[in-house]
């Protein structure tokens, strides 16, 4: 299992995604490979990544996640998906790291 002290990465933050002209288009992030960088570290290597999954956004819709996933599996990392409900044995963990 991941010890509760893990320092975590919480990809949803990582990427600018709004794409008015503000920040960095999606060619240039893509080229940045933050997510590979990350994905590619020994830390991940070990213990994995994880998917948190919810009730109002399906994970697989999203483009960004999709490819994260993918590159992840093409790495061999471990993936696990978990989903957010109260009664779920992770939702602990979960809450201690936001």
């Amino acid at each position: 299992g991941v010890a509760d002290d893990t320092l975590i990465w919480i990809c949803s933050f990582a990427n600018f995604q709004n794409e008015d002209g503000s920040g960095p288009d999606v060619k240039t992030q893509l080229k940045a490979d933050p997510f590979g960088t990350v994905i590619r570290s020994p830390q991940v290597q070990t213990i994995g990544m994880r998917v948190v999954l919810n009730g109002e956004t399906n994970v697989y819709s999203r483009l960004w996640c999709v490819y994260e996933m993918q590159e992840a599996l093409n790495l061999k990392v471990d993936v696990k998906c978990w989903t957010i409900n109260p009664s779920i044995q992770n939702m602990n963990k979960l809450r201690r790291m936001a």
